[in-house]
């Protein structure tokens, strides 16, 4: 590709370095911003900008100016709306803003997708204390109770009774606070069942699913996903049911030319239910890295070169393998250092490992999707699923953390 297309990059942590790097293996000339100077994205890229990731105007002068062909797709939900922001101003593929206020805006979401007749699970916006348990005693317990706004799983617990509803409270307020678009919350029923992850594409107004992953998730009240395998276990029928319902969801919200990353329980009638639905690649580094092992497609690849104006084709091929993608469980306490790490990436089978801790980090009980994440991952794939798990044991078994004794 042509080294003067310039492209942007609207994040630059960990979980969006994957796309820089994928951009500039492409020829691409890639400008990231980030409100965190020491932000690793800002130095990988061509050119890195401090820049508040939510000031949308700033961020479409800044396109502008440096004539942006395409916005990378990357996973950071809190800024979904600047992506969609700048690709209509500057008239761009890619997800629009009122879609990205349609999916990050999770009551939005419940609204649109029930007007349509889509399985949703019950749900009432709440702000304060008297309002959150007056909500939780109208749904019924137990329930899940989350910010209006925000990603990761960040203020998301389980109240199985009022009890526990006052035992997290105050956590989740705090958290609350860190969403600065969240100043409501939302209490819902919770739905019992499996918990499937979905990674697809909406081409124009085509959505085409790549990859179902199954999830194992921790005990509440935090349900919280640490692992995901590949391919999912579920009936042919109930994966048809899940593109049915995925694709009239994609209409209903007005999604096109972007990845899609979904969550679905089916509980044991067999009902599915959306629980989150938005236009980006999934994060864990899932679409970057797990979704090519598993089914072949380079998806962040071919989603900048659909971005771009070129014929792609996002077609799995004909087997998939198996893989699984699951985090480290470091212990609690100060960490110091990790070993094994460069043992693990010369095992047969191990597609990536990585841990993000730095020395001197407290490792705490993990009550969000990121604080897992910094611990680290091991992803591998084999002929089957069943082999691949096999093969994360046997790799897991040689990771070691030091921690700082008492």
């Amino acid at each position: 590709m042509n080294a003067q297309i310039n492209v942007l990059c609207i994040g630059a942590g960990i979980e969006q370095l994957p796309a820089i790097q994928i951009a500039k293996q492409m020829g691409l000339k890639v400008t990231a911003i980030d409100s965190n100077p020491d932000a690793i994205g800002l130095r990988v890229a061509d050119k890195g900008s401090v820049m508040d990731l939510r000031d949308s105007t700033k961020v479409i002068q800044l396109a502008k100016e440096l004539n942006i062909k395409c916005v990378l797709p990357v996973p950071l939900g809190a800024i979904l709306t600047t992506v969609g922001a700048v690709n209509d101003a500057l008239g761009l593929k890619g997800i629009s803003e009122a879609a990205a206020k349609a999916c990050t805006d999770k009551l939005l979401t419940r609204k649109i997708l029930a007007a349509e007749g889509l399985p949703t699970p019950k749900c009432i916006e709440s702000s304060d204390e008297k309002s959150l348990i007056n909500a939780a005693e109208n749904i019924g317990y137990p329930v899940v109770v989350k910010p209006r706004y925000g990603s990761g799983s960040q203020g998301v617990f389980v109240a199985r009774d009022k009890a526990e509803l006052f035992q997290w409270l105050p956590w989740h307020f705090e958290q609350r606070q860190k969403c600065k678009e969240s100043d409501k919350s939302l209490v819902e029923s919770l739905i019992l069942g499996k918990e499937v992850g979905i990674d697809s594409v909406v081409t124009n107004h085509t959505h085409s699913i790549i990859l179902i992953r199954d999830k194992e998730v921790t005990e509440l009240p935090f349900r919280l996903p640490y692992a995901y395998l590949s391919p999912t276990t579920l009936p042919k029928l109930i994966q048809q049911k899940i593109n049915e319902i995925l694709t009239k969801a994609c209409r209903t919200l007005r999604l096109k030319n972007c990845i899609l990353h979904a969550d679905i329980i089916v509980n044991n009638s067999g009902e599915i239910f959306i629980l989150d639905i938005s236009g980006r690649p999934s994060g864990f580094n899932i679409s970057a890295k797990m979704v090519p092992a598993a089914t072949g497609v380079e998806i962040i690849y071919t989603a900048i070169q659909m971005a771009l104006g070129y014929p792609v084709s996002f077609t799995c091929k004909s087997h998939q393998n198996g893989a699984v993608l699951r985090m480290l469980a470091a212990p609690k306490g100060r960490f110091l250092a990790i070993e094994g790490i460069e043992k693990v990436r010369h095992i047969p089978g191990v597609v990536d490992v990585e841990s993000f801790l730095e020395p001197g980090e407290m490792i705490t009980e993990r009550r969000t999707g990121t604080t897992g994440y910094r611990n680290g991952y091991i992803l591998t794939s084999g002929k089957t699923r069943e082999e691949a798990d096999v093969i994360w044991h046997q790799a897991a078994q040689k990771i070691k953390f030091y921690m700082e004794r008492n």
